[in-house]
């Protein structure tokens, strides 16, 4: 009689760890199909930024413009796009950013409009070296300053990571 409890106990334990394990499985297949919801519906997202004008690059969408503003006009039409001024961050971003836009003098997210040779970021961050003294232009070539209330084309970036402020 002893042998047959014993026999039972570790029946019950077996069950019981499998109804656990198969609790489990269907918990991880649920968080599988949840996954795979939010993958499809990144996926039309990204569809619909490349689908209207927006170029993506290592976590962040960019957005060329066509026609030419100054620098204030065209941070606003950023903004409204939920993006703001290209912040330029690496040698290698700005090498992209020469590429997309195909020779093109363009404004960037740097300026010393607040404070002369104060050089901030849009997003706050001060310029740890420079020389301008206004809105910068980006080019093929080189970055320069130039007057704010001059008109180039000028470039967006949304970055899909959270930016951490130095």
């Amino acid at each position: 009689a002893l042998g047959r409890l014993s026999l039972f106990i570790v029946l019950l334990i077996k069950i019981t760890n499998l109804t656990e394990e198969r609790h489990q499985l269907l918990t991880n297949n649920t968080n599988l199909i949840q996954l795979n919801e939010q993958l499809e519906e990144l996926k039309n997202e990204l569809w619909n930024f490349t689908h209207n004008g927006w170029i993506y690059y290592k976590f962040s969408f960019y957005y060329v413009s066509t026609e030419m503003k100054n620098w204030t006009e065209n941070r606003i039409n950023c903004m409204e796009r939920g993006a703001d001024l290209l912040m330029i961050n690496s040698t290698e971003e700005q090498e992209f950013m020469k590429k997309i836009a195909c020779s093109s003098s363009v404004w960037i997210g740097l300026t010393d409009a607040d404070e002369e040779g104060i050089w901030k970021w849009v997003n706050g961050s001060t310029l740890t070296s420079g020389f301008w003294s206004n809105c910068v232009v980006s080019s093929s070539i080189s970055w320069a300053d130039t007057q704010c209330n001059y008109t180039y084309k000028w470039i967006c970036e949304n970055n899909i990571l959270p930016v951490v402020l130095p």
